[in-house]
């Protein structure tokens, strides 16, 4: 005896930008079976989105479709392996180049510091240092410090080594971040 397991919508799990969902959700093909739709839908969908949404959210819109018609397909809506949107040769946002130097990261530390941001300085000098990406550096526990004879660091598990920090990020740190915890 064979079971069925119908999928329910908040089963399916992707990863889409919140951002992107209204470019998605305004898509005119949304009422379309995925089977049907084509290129020529598709290639306008794009086209309005790079006039009104620009280069970024286009490029982004796209490849989150692409995600969703390799869901679709396993889903058998559609067939697998012919994507309409394969065919469209996106543009490419520019790549990020904007560089910082020492003294600048040392200055928007000791201006937050400052300011009375002492959080904000504390995650600007714990990024600096680590070349932690934002969102890790938001969500470092006490628990994932670590220290050495003469270092302090931080073990994530996107991480395979620990980063360690410098002294005046350790300063930071002892003067702001871990006394908030122990309140």
């Amino acid at each position: 005896m064979s079971q069925t397991h119908t999928l329910q919508p908040s089963s399916i799990r992707f990863p889409v930008q919140p951002r992107l969902v209204p470019a998605i959700k305004a898509a005119y093909f949304a009422d379309l079976p995925p089977a049907d739709i084509t290129l020529e839908l598709l290639d306008d969908w794009y086209g309005r989105l790079l006039r009104v949404k620009g280069v970024d959210i286009a490029y982004r819109a796209v490849k989150t479709w692409r995600s969703l018609y390799n869901v679709m397909a396993g889903m058998k809506l559609c067939p697998p392996g012919s994507d309409p949107s394969q065919a469209i040769r996106r543009q490419t946002p520019p790549p990020r180049h904007q560089t910082w130097t020492a003294g600048e990261a040392v200055r928007m530390v000791k201006g937050a510091w400052r300011a009375g941001y002492r959080g904000l300085a504390c995650i600007i000098a714990v990024a600096w240092d680590t070349s932690f990406s934002p969102v890790d550096v938001r969500t470092l526990t006490p628990a994932q410090a670590m220290q050495t004879a003469q270092e302090w660091g931080f073990l994530i598990a996107r991480s395979r080594v620990a980063r360690r920090l410098s002294a005046r990020c350790r300063h930071a740190r002892s003067a702001w971040c871990w006394p908030m915890s122990n309140r």
